[in-house]
C-alpha cells in the first residue's frame, strides 16, 4: 500500500490524475543523466533531437539509440526511449526518436501511459562555428479514462568558436505552447522549456558544462557536469549536479560509458528531489557513414 500510495504521488507530479502538467521534460539518455542534465551544449547524438537538435549536425555516423529507467526507482513508472539518427540528408542530420513513459507492477492497475514521438534536423550554418536545428514533437497520452494529444515544435542554436574547445547553446522547446485536447473535452496548453548552456573542453578528453533550465511558471534549474575520458575515449566516467528554486540542496549524479567497436553502452544514477533516485541504461549502435 505504501508503494501505490508514493505511485499515486508520482503520477499526480507527472500531472496524470489532473492532465495540465502531463509530459514532464524528464531528459532522455544516460550520458546527459551523468552529467545532471547539463548536455544542451553537448549532444551530438541522436539524444539531441532532445535536447538541442542543432547538436545533430555533428553526427558522423548513422547510429540506432535505446535507453531504458526505472523512473524514481520505484518499479512503478516505466521510461525508455528509441530512435535512428541518419546524417547527410541533404545537408544536414535528421533524426526520429520515440520516448515512452507508463505504469508498472503494483501501480499498473492506472494504466496510464504517454508517447512523444520526436522528429528533429539540424545543419551547419558554417563548418567549424554556428549550427541549428528544428524539431517537431507529436505527443500522446492514453489510459482507462483518459485521452489527449497535441503537436509542439523545437528550436535549437549551437555555437563553436576557438576550434571547439568553447559550445554555447540555446534550445527553445514546445515554442508554441501546444494545446493538448483531451477526449473529455478539456484543453491544456504545454509550458515551453528553454535551455542554455555552455561548454569547455578544459584537456582534448575533459568536457566540463553548465546550464541553465526554465520551464513557464515553474522554478528555473542550475546544472553543472563534468566528463573525463580515458584509453583512447574507449572509457568515459561522468558527474554532475542540479538544483531547482524548490530544492534546498544540490542534487548529484554519477555515471559512466564504455565503447567497444560500434556499439556505445552507458548509465547513470541521478537524484531526484523527494521522490527517490533513477537508474539510466542506454546504448547506441553505429552503422558507419
Amino acid at each position: 500500500m505504501r508503494r501505490v500510495g508514493v505511485g499515486v504521488l508520482v503520477l499526480g507530479s507527472l500531472g496524470v490524475m489532473g492532465h495540465s502538467a502531463a509530459f514532464e521534460p524528464l531528459g532522455y539518455g544516460a550520458a546527459a543523466k551523468g552529467m545532471g542534465g547539463a548536455y544542451v551544449a553537448l549532444a551530438e547524438d541522436g539524444t539531441a533531437a532532445y535536447w538541442n537538435p542543432a547538436g545533430l549536425a555533428l553526427v558522423k555516423d548513422r547510429h540506432f539509440s535505446a535507453a531504458y529507467e526505472d523512473l524514481y526507482g520505484l518499479g512503478l513508472l516505466r521510461y525508455a526511449g528509441a530512435g535512428y539518427t541518419h546524417p547527410n540528408v541533404g545537408k544536414g542530420t535528421l533524426s526520429g526518436q520515440v520516448l515512452h513513459l507508463d505504469t508498472q507492477g503494483e501501480a499498473s492497475f492506472f494504466n496510464y501511459a504517454e508517447s512523444t514521438y520526436m522528429l528533429s534536423y539540424g545543419r551547419k550554418l558554417c563548418q567549424d562555428c554556428m549550427s541549428v536545428g528544428v524539431g517537431m514533437r507529436y505527443y500522446s497520452a492514453y489510459g482507462t479514462d483518459v485521452k489527449g494529444t497535441g503537436l509542439g515544435f523545437d528550436l535549437g542554436v549551437l555555437y563553436r568558436p576557438f576550434n571547439d574547445r568553447l559550445r554555447l547553446a540555446l534550445a527553445w522547446q514546445d515554442i508554441n505552447r501546444p494545446r493538448i485536447d483531451w477526449d473529455s473535452g478539456a484543453r491544456d496548453n504545454l509550458p515551453y522549456t528553454v535551455r542554455a548552456g555552455a561548454a569547455g573542453r578544459i584537456t582534448p578528453l575533459t568536457d566540463l558544462a553548465l546550464q541553465y533550465d526554465k520551464r513557464l511558471g515553474e522554478p528555473s534549474v542550475w546544472r553543472m557536469g563534468l566528463a573525463q575520458r580515458f584509453f583512447s575515449k574507449t572509457l568515459t566516467l561522468r558527474g554532475g549536479l542540479h538544483r531547482s528554486g524548490r530544492q534546498g540542496q544540490w542534487g548529484p549524479s554519477i555515471g559512466g560509458g564504455i565503447r567497444y567497436k560500434s556499439f556505445d553502452f552507458d548509465y547513470a544514477w541521478d537524484s531526484l528531489d523527494d521522490l527517490g533516485n533513477a537508474q539510466t541504461f542506454s546504448m547506441a549502435m553505429r552503422f558507419g557513414q
